[in-house]
């Protein structure tokens, strides 16, 4: 049975090669092998760029039901949407408005703008009562952005507007599609804007953000491992690694700017600049872009550090400078704190 996998994975493989320039980050498939349980590829398998997520055949065949459109404008462009028209048990067609909208206005509330003018969204109907997943493309015939999410028939209004998910999407239209070798960029970007544009629009409070942030950066770090986050499989180091050099970044560009400018200051340039995921930027020339904004360069000599060994952070001092007490299951945020002012400024809604 994993013979026959693999052959169908090399087929794959040349389709997606032969493909090129489109570049369609995800193609979502459905495969059945001698009656062996579906199975997921792992992110070493492909490309960032070419991602093949192997769904069940429930999930496809429960979205043969009719499918509702609809258009929702956003500051600086539209969401094109389809959806299943039946099904849902427990989330209304106003619920996922909402949902979108409110995912939609938290990424503007950090970059300022949408960053596409055109994107489609297609939501796929599941099993589950939960928000599960979703995929993100840039389709270059059609030159629009391409999101694939996928939600439980059992979802309901809490859950939609609770979820992540759809947002950190959204973010990785801000940048450039980036190869294998940068998925820890791009994913990185994504976990560390999502909550705070979430919380901006009041989904979440900002001692949610301080406190995923407490649990989730340790799984960026690997004392044992002494190469760079560069082609890394491993998923607490693409994310969380990711979001530690993001954080970093932030901090060095606000004590260099004496709190003038942020990250957001520098992804919004790149953003606004072009360099989206419907660019063909290379990471550098996007780093590049975010440097000139910020007057100096601290992102891309950042990146290459990252990129090439192992970097060691005391976060404990690090939360200590900040004002980030955790305790139990919530964290404490210490005004007193050198640094609370400018962790108020990650946080807060931009003026």
């Amino acid at each position: 049975m994993m013979r026959m996998g693999v052959a169908v994975i090399k087929v794959l493989q040349a389709i997606l090669q032969y493909m090129g320039r489109r570049r369609l980050m995800a193609i979502s498939i459905s495969l059945a092998i001698l009656g062996s349980p579906f199975f997921d590829l792992s992110m070493s398998e492909f490309s960032s760029r070419h991602r093949i997520a192997l769904h069940t055949q429930a999930a496809v065949a429960s979205n043969s039901v009719s499918a509702l459109r609809m258009k929702i404008p956003v500051k600086g462009g539209e969401l094109d949407v389809s959806l299943p028209g039946k099904g849902w048990t427990d989330a209304t067609l106003a619920d996922f408005q909402d949902w979108l909208r409110f995912s939609a206005a938290a990424v503007v509330s950090y970059y300022g703008s949408f960053p596409l003018r055109n994107t489609r969204i297609r939501i796929f109907q599941s099993n589950g009562d939960t928000v599960e997943y979703g995929e993100t493309n840039y389709d270059d015939e059609n030159e629009r952005g391409t999101i694939d999410v996928y939600v439980g028939r059992r979802v309901n209004r809490a859950t939609l507007l609770n979820s992540w998910t759809l947002t950190h999407e959204m973010v990785h239209l801000t940048f450039p599609i980036v190869d294998e070798d940068d998925v820890w960029l791009a994913e990185g970007i994504a976990t560390y804007v999502e909550p705070i544009g979430r919380a901006r629009q009041g989904l979440l409070s900002k001692e949610k953000v301080w406190l995923d942030l407490v649990e989730g950066l340790p799984n960026g770090l690997n004392p044992r491992l002494r190469r760079g986050l560069k082609g890394s499989s491993d998923w607490g180091r693409i994310y969380w690694g990711g979001a530690l050099f993001c954080l970093l970044a932030d901090l060095k560009i606000r004590s260099a700017t004496k709190n003038k400018l942020g990250l957001e200051d520098a992804l919004r340039a790149v953003s606004s600049s072009g360099g989206n995921a419907a660019s063909d930027w290379t990471p550098e020339q996007a780093l590049a872009v975010a440097d000139r904004r910020v007057g100096q360069p601290i992102l891309l000599p950042l990146y290459k550090r990252f990129q090439s060994q192992a970097v060691w952070v005391d976060l404990d001092e690090l939360w200590r400078l900040l004002g980030v007490h955790a305790r139990a299951d919530d964290v404490f945020l210490s005004d007193s704190a050198p640094l609370s002012s400018t962790r108020d400024l990650i946080t807060g809604v931009r003026q």
